[in-house]
């Protein structure tokens, strides 16, 4: 899911020109450049039918944006959430 997620953003043109490569799960680089982005798992929810789960869970996950100024991590947490708002 982490992996397939990021492709997912990165499938985005405006994500990809913000942010390069620069999206990571739990932590970033030491030196990395900015504006990046850290993914966090923060619950996952499995859901059940009446005789068995349904293989189906649902998850949440937190985005940490980092940037040099307020106003950079702002529009690039705008791209982010044109592209999930919904999704």
């Amino acid at each position: 899911m982490q992996r397939d997620f990021v492709a997912l953003l990165l499938a985005d043109s405006a994500i990809a020109g913000r942010f390069g490569t620069r999206i990571h799960w739990v932590e970033r680089p030491q030196g990395s450049g900015l504006p990046a982005a850290v993914l966090y798992i923060v619950s996952e929810v499995n859901k059940y039918t009446t005789q068995a789960p349904d293989r189906l869970v649902m998850t949440r996950v937190q985005i940490d944006v980092f940037a040099d100024t307020y106003a950079d991590a702002d529009q690039a947490f705008r791209v982010l959430k044109a592209k999930l708002n919904g999704y």
